[in-house]
C-alpha cells in the first residue's frame, strides 16, 4: 500500500452473543441465547417481483453456517430460478489481524466495537479497524 494509504476492515461478530434488537448485524447473525435463528425477508425487486430470502443460521464454535434460500413471488423474468445457497462466517483472531497490520508497517488509526463508536472489547459485535500506511 502506498504512503498515506487507508486500510478499513469491517467483521462482524456474531458469536458475542449480541442483543437481538443491535442493528450492528444482519438479523440472520443476531444470536441472543441460541445458537440456530430461522427467519426471512423480502426484496422487493419490481412492481411485480419480490425476492424472498429465508434463512437458517446455526451458531457453530468457529463460524456461523447459513443456509439461505431464495424465491421469486410475482411475475419472474423467464430466466429465473428459485436457488438455495450456504454461506459462513468464520471467527477472526483480533489479535493475529492487528499483528499482521502491524508487520506489514500499518499503523492502526481507529480500533471499534459498532459504528455509534464505542471501543472495541472481546465482547463486541464488530470489529471495526482504520490503519494506516505512515
Amino acid at each position: 500500500m502506498a504512503g498515506g494509504g487507508i486500510l478499513y476492515l469491517d467483521v462482524a461478530m456474531p458469536w458475542t452473543m449480541t442483543p437481538a434488537a443491535a442493528c450492528h448485524l444482519a438479523p440472520f447473525l443476531r444470536f441472543t441465547g441460541t445458537t440456530r435463528l430461522r427467519g426471512s425477508s423480502d426484496i422487493q425487486a419490481s412492481q411485480d417481483l419480490r425476492i424472498r430470502r429465508s434463512y437458517t443460521s446455526t451458531l457453530l464454535p468457529d463460524r456461523v453456517a447459513v443456509h439461505f434460500r431464495y424465491q421469486a413471488d410475482g411475475n419472474p423474468a423467464s430466466d429465473w430460478q428459485d436457488f438455495e445457497v450456504d454461506a459462513s462466517w468464520r471467527k477472526v483472531d483480533v489479535a493475529s489481524v492487528l499483528g499482521a497490520l502491524k508487520q506489514n508497517h500499518l499503523t492502526v488509526v481507529s480500533l471499534l466495537g459498532d459504528y455509534a463508536g464505542t471501543p472495541y472489547t472481546t465482547g463486541s459485535a464488530r470489529f471495526i479497524c482504520i490503519a494506516a500506511a505512515l
